[in-house]
């Protein structure tokens, strides 16, 4: 028994020094690609990497500027305020609120990019132009609001996770001596580990799916 305790643990762990060390490549990649200007080429590289950690920050701080420089708005406001959910860093959050008030006066410009015209035919043409650019607009409120709900069912899961480690924690029936010298029942790391891993590739799998029904919607 003690020996497939040894070999689970062994398993766990290694699972996760290959995720992490996974995250920490497309993450660097993504970072040098955006640095070069290379924005296209930076986003699906980041879009892996937040696939893999939906809750790290850097990934969705540098996902949110590669949109912005690409003219993505709805998509970097989006990962603006997942980096905003992700970090406790002030200077972070401020940064993402700079980012979300750029977005957000670009689509307003854009909204009133359609001056009037004398000539009937200029008209014509301005009018298609707002049609298209209203089609757009509603394109990106469907995609935020398809984002929406998979942002509060990730939520849902983190506290269910939550949740979960609390219950356990009560009814556990092993006894852990804490560092300053106390004694209590408590979840061995492995089972919180455990715990966390499933909401991690819960919430991953919601925005995974999330993700490519909003890439399938389009302003027509």
């Amino acid at each position: 028994m003690r020996n497939l305790h040894c070999a689970l643990v062994l398993c766990i762990t290694t699972g996760l020094f290959a995720h992490q060390a996974a995250l920490a490549g497309d993450l660097e990649e993504g970072r040098k690609l955006y640095d070069a200007k290379e924005y296209a080429r930076a986003r699906p590289v980041l879009e892996k990497a937040a696939q893999f950690s939906p809750m790290d920050w850097q990934t969705h701080y540098y996902l949110a500027n590669t949109n912005l420089a690409l003219g993505r708005m709805a998509a970097a406001k989006y990962e603006y305020e997942l980096c905003i959910r992700s970090t406790s860093n002030a200077a972070v959050k401020a940064k993402c609120q700079e980012g979300i008030s750029r977005a957000d006066k670009h689509s307003t410009q854009v909204r009133a990019a359609a001056p009037s015209s004398s000539s009937s035919s200029s008209s014509n043409s301005k009018s298609d132009d707002t049609k298209l650019t209203d089609a757009q607009v509603a394109a990106n409120l469907r995609k935020d609001e398809i984002m929406k709900h998979a942002r509060e069912a990730v939520a849902k899961v983190k506290q269910e996770a939550k949740d979960q480690l609390e219950h356990e924690k009560a009814n556990a029936n092993e006894f852990w001596q804490y560092p300053d010298g106390r004694m209590g029942t408590d979840l061995s790391e492995d089972r919180k580990e455990e715990i966390h891993h499933e909401a991690e590739e819960k919430c991953r799998k919601i925005m995974r799916e999330a993700e490519i029904r909003a890439r399938s919607v389009v302003g027509h």
